[in-house]
């Protein structure tokens, strides 16, 4: 009976490396699905404050609207990459950026359920929540919500 306990282990072997081979294959078509993103680059560090009177939230396209502190160094530090971002995709893309400061503001705050800044959030074009991020996030991972929210809508 040796032979055969034999063969049932080299036939798990070999099932444990065809499986180990399909992950291989799901982790570079994964990383092939990133890299079918634009590239990332950055955009300027200044701020700049949309005008809360011009915004609608059911604006009838996507909209990348961010809630920002003028003092908040996390605002700062994002803002090249979240500025970069709108540079790729401002022509399919409305981003909005509301001071948390100002009082007319307000409205979209308690709207969208702010919490604190930065707080970032994706809405299809009837005003629907489709991802929020509060505080830091990667730029690939907001490029990442805009792309699903592109390709969902």
């Amino acid at each position: 009976g040796g032979g055969e306990d034999t063969g049932a282990y080299a036939e798990q072997g070999a099932e444990v490396d065809a499986e180990a081979d399909a992950n291989a294959e799901a982790e570079a078509q994964a990383e092939v699905g990133v890299e079918a993103f634009p590239a990332l680059v950055l955009g300027s560090a200044d701020f700049h404050a949309t005008n809360p009177a011009e915004v609608t939230l059911a604006s009838g396209q996507i909209q990348f609207i961010e809630f920002f502190a003028y003092w908040c160094s996390t605002c700062k530090a994002m803002a090249p990459h979240v500025h970069g971002l709108e540079q790729l995709y401002g022509d399919r893309v409305n981003f909005v950026y509301l001071d948390r400061d100002d009082p007319a503001t307000a409205n979209f705050q308690a709207q969208l359920g702010y919490v604190y800044q930065p707080h970032i959030f994706i809405l299809d074009g009837a005003g629907n929540i489709l991802y929020q991020s509060v505080y830091f996030t990667e730029a690939v991972d907001l490029q990442a919500a805009i792309e699903a929210a592109l390709a969902n809508n």
